[in-house]
């Protein structure tokens, strides 16, 4: 028997804002995904042990508040795999390396540690084919990269490999390491290549274009290519303003970049590069212009889905809360984006 579960963004939203307690707020960090079944993941520090919860598409939660092995610090993210297992990188002690947590559907959490070994800093982590975890860092002892590897199936998680690289022959995996809101990647490993798209800090009119290598023996990354990306907005959407920039594919070739204007905290804009990375001239592209976001809950059930969940704190003693926030946003294979967002005052 299949039971199918109405996908409800607005009860979601709700259930996360919910945590957010008065006159003292217990949740004050906490790490958020989607899996591809629309559950919705939260690795959280409560008062003052950290939990997983898991919250189902229709707003009711599927796991609340399942206990994690005592760890110092969460890491950067959560991940998940096809089952809908997720995965978070976490400090046991400070100054202790970073290892990894895996916690299932039905609340079961296992400790890795010390897998992987000798890393520093928080952990890029990705999902590749053949269900494999891939997992980027910086090496404990030197400024080299390390990689590691683990093989993924419904019930466990094996560790396979792990790869010290040099600083100066593996630029691509410095790339794949987290950056800013203006800062995303995306990646086909199975042609062994994937496009870096940057806006840095404080030059925000140009949009750096980067191709990396993906092989296991070759790391390196090509020149950075330069455009004055405002001049290839092809879609702008003036009601819905994204935490940060996304790119996906366009159905019939190349890429979307969701760029949210670093100047209007309402607008967000498309641009559609070629398949190399290149932005395509709005005069060549059809269907451009000002658009209105769709409602996140018509997303496609294939596209990728975004969460930003954020609690502000008043400065005093009670760390009472000052307002939540909760977006939701993704984007399909058309250029439509869709969105949702609540906002929490207190």
């Amino acid at each position: 028997m299949i039971l199918f579960v109405s996908f409800n963004p607005e009860a979601q939203a709700d259930a996360l804002l919910s945590l957010v307690t008065t006159p003292t707020i217990e949740l004050t960090d906490s790490r958020t995904a989607f899996d591809n079944t629309g559950h919705l993941w939260l690795i959280h520090l409560w008062g003052k042990e950290h939990y997983a919860s898991r919250l189902a598409p229709n707003g009711k939660w599927a796991l609340d508040k399942v206990p994690i092995p005592p760890i110092f610090q969460l890491g950067q993210d959560v991940v998940c795999d096809r089952w809908g297992n997720a995965y978070f990188d976490y400090f046991p002690k400070r100054e202790k390396p970073p290892s990894i947590m895996r916690v299932t559907p039905e609340g079961k959490i296992t400790d890795y540690a010390p897998w992987p070994t000798d890393t520093k800093y928080s952990l890029a982590k990705y999902i590749v084919p053949g269900d494999t975890l891939f997992v980027v860092g910086d090496d404990w002892y030197s400024w080299d990269n390390r990689t590691a590897k683990a093989l993924l199936t419904r019930d466990e998680m094996i560790p396979l490999t792990e790869d010290i690289h040099s600083k100066n022959e593996s630029k691509a995996l410095d790339y794949l390491k987290l950056g800013s809101i203006y800062d995303e990647v995306i990646l086909e490993w199975s042609k062994g290549w994937g496009i870096k798209t940057i806006i840095i800090k404080g030059e925000t009119k140009d949009l750096h274009v980067r191709r990396i290598n993906l092989k296991p023996d070759d790391y390196t990354a090509e020149e950075t290519r330069v455009y004055p990306w405002r001049n290839y907005i092809w879609r702008s959407y003036t009601d819905a303003w994204i935490r940060w920039m996304t790119l996906t594919r366009h159905k019939d070739s190349g890429y979307i970049l969701c760029i949210p204007d670093p100047d209007d905290s309402t607008t967000t804009h498309l641009l559609r590069l070629d398949k190399d990375g290149v932005p395509i001239a709005p005069a060549e592209l059809k269907d451009g212009g000002a658009r209105s976001a769709r409602s996140f809950g018509r997303l496609p059930d294939e596209a990728e889905k975004h969460v930003y969940f954020k609690t502000w704190i008043k400065y005093n003693p009670l760390l009472a809360p000052d307002s939540a926030l909760v977006q939701f946003w993704g984007c399909d294979d058309e250029g439509n984006l869709y969105a949702y967002r609540k906002v929490k005052r207190f």
